[in-house]
């Protein structure tokens, strides 16, 4: 169903309306829990307007084959293009031997050494590719040893989510083998705690005192192995690790010390950085006065995490997009909303801009806080969808922006619990947003746009938990409902979609055509208007 560009103003649909469903897959398998669901909306709009299938797997760069991430996925859409990742360029790093020739990371290990001072490696312990991987750690491990250097301590934080649960031991155990008398385990971290990004100060706090004091309980690895046998590793709380109970704390970071994290992806670790190096998150933890961590050497990245601090360095920087759809919608003086909860904030901001954290000309952004919770999402699957609804309701009937960008986090969060009836809950709560969303936009003449960043491997019975599912587009305006409703998505039609070459970096030129503006030559992306069926 072709359908061309409105090049005059006032046969453009107002507002462009972009939903991003989190983890929303279209494969018919039994495996993708939307299958199971059956949406009465989305599966309405899929047979009466135009669409098409893309390809998710299409965006993978990666030479090691790992499926592409919520942030790529993010980075796909508002940028028009494929995009390697940052987890790709540092394993071409790594195998290259860049890495070990990297001047920030040497001289970490060698001022450290010369000061008389401990290096310490933080991160997520997992080798799940979405926040952090185990290689990684294993480089500055042997180069910490190619180096010499005397006191190094390893702070795991364990994951759980992006691989599966009952997995941390293993990693723990895969650790062991590379620690020696210079380099020990000092402690562990569930990533609830020391990877919040929903503000919630208390759970950072938990985590920075493991970090800098002896408060958190120590444990020697047997009773750690118990303990990992009935608690989810990703809610443990803050554990030191110590051979006897008695034994005076000598891992805790501590003034003058030298701090390195290897996730390489940055936005689920700001929290516990500011605890760090900012006085006013200090502040805000309470502990101003009784931690002066403020003053730890220097912290280092492997990658940039977007945090304007002058102790922070980047091993490996990365550089802003240009030309991303943000961009030019801001150069062409058309405004923007960008409404998510805060769980997603990064992700329609950070990423799909490119890596550009502030906001253009024209965009506004609305972070609606995610619901406090004691384990999972599963216990409020609807999380904040009701409240991202009604704003975007307001929104697109007060036709504030032209352009709005909405994210809806549901099932990607809630389907990490494995409870099946609460990831029901939580597509079906989508569902009922879509359809609000869509007529909300018919009535005023605008247009909705819905499409996904990933698909979500049911219960994670897989590795990892993000699946190359197909994926959705859908463009829903008054003007072009179908007069005949299409069928359901079926395995022979996947089969034909998957032999196209659409994908999410088509996202971007596709709107870029709505509003009238010429698509730049460093998209790699086409829009889709002359080829929905």
């Amino acid at each position: 169903m072709a359908l061309s560009g409105l090049r005059d103003i006032s046969e453009r649909p107002s507002p462009v309306v972009l939903a991003v469903l989190d983890g929303w897959g279209i494969s018919p398998s039994s495996a993708n829990p939307v299958a199971s669901a059956n949406p009465p909306s989305f599966e309405y709009l899929w047979r009466n307007y135009p669409r098409a299938v893309l390809q998710s797997y299409k965006l993978l760069e990666n030479p090691q084959g790992e499926v592409g991430s919520v942030e790529i996925g993010h980075v796909s859409i508002g940028t028009g293009r494929v995009v390697q990742d940052d987890l790709a360029d540092l394993d071409l790093a790594i195998s290259s031997g860049q890495f070990f020739n990297n001047d920030i990371l040497r001289q970490v290990f060698v001022q450290a050494k010369k000061e008389s001072k401990a290096v310490h490696l933080l991160g997520l312990l997992s080798d799940g590719g979405i926040h952090a991987s185990f290689d990684h750690l294993n480089a500055l491990i042997e180069l910490a040893k190619k180096e010499s250097a005397p006191r190094v301590w390893v702070h795991a934080f364990l994951d759980g989510e992006d691989v599966p649960s009952n997995t941390a031991m293993s990693y723990l155990n895969q650790l062991k083998t590379i620690l020696d008398e210079n380099i020990q385990l000092a402690t562990v971290i569930g990533r609830k705690f020391a990877m919040d990004r929903t503000d919630n100060w208390n759970l950072t706090k938990r985590a920075y005192q493991a970090l800098v004091s002896d408060t958190a309980q120590v444990v020697n690895w047997s009773n750690l192995e118990r303990r990992l046998v009935n608690e989810l590793e990703s809610q443990i709380e803050p554990l030191v690790i110590a051979e006897e109970a008695k034994q005076v704390r000598p891992g805790r970071i501590r003034p003058g010390d030298y701090v390195v994290f290897w996730n390489f992806r940055g936005e689920r670790l700001w929290q516990l950085i500011r605890a760090m190096i900012d006085p006013e998150a200090l502040k805000n933890l309470g502990l101003y006065r009784s931690v002066p961590i403020s003053s730890v050497e220097k912290i280092v990245t492997l990658t940039d995490y977007k945090l304007p601090f002058n102790k922070i360095e980047i091993a490996f920087p990365s550089a802003q997009i240009e030309n991303n759809l943000g961009q030019l919608l801001s150069a062409n003086q058309f405004t923007q909303l960008r409404i998510a909860e805060s769980e997603k904030a990064s992700h329609i901001t950070l990423y799909f801009n490119g890596g550009n954290t502030e906001p253009y000309k024209g965009e506004e952004r609305l972070i609606i806080p995610s619901p406090k919770i004691n384990k999972s999402y599963a216990e409020q699957p609807v999380m904040a969808a009701g409240q991202i609804t009604r704003a975007l309701e307001r929104a697109i009937t007060g036709r504030t922006h032209d352009f709005i960008l909405v994210n809806f986090a549901n099932l990607d969060m809630v389907a990490r619990s494995k409870d099946l009836a609460a990831t029901k809950i939580a597509i079906l709560a989508i569902d009922e947003a879509l359809r609000r969303v869509a007529n909300a936009c018919l009535k005023v003449g605008g247009a909705l746009l819905v499409t996904a960043d990933h698909g979500t491997n049911r219960l994670g019975l897989n590795k990892k938990k993000i699946s190359i599912s197909p994926l959705p587009f859908i463009y829903i305006s008054g003007a072009n409902k179908k007069s005949v409703p299409e069928s359901d998505l079926t395995e022979n039609s996947i089969a034909r979609a998957l032999k196209s070459k659409h994908t999410l970096a088509d996202v971007a030129p596709t709107v870029l055509e709505l509003f009238g503006i010429p698509k730049p030559s460093d998209m790699t992306g086409a829009s889709l208007l002359n080829n929905l069926e």
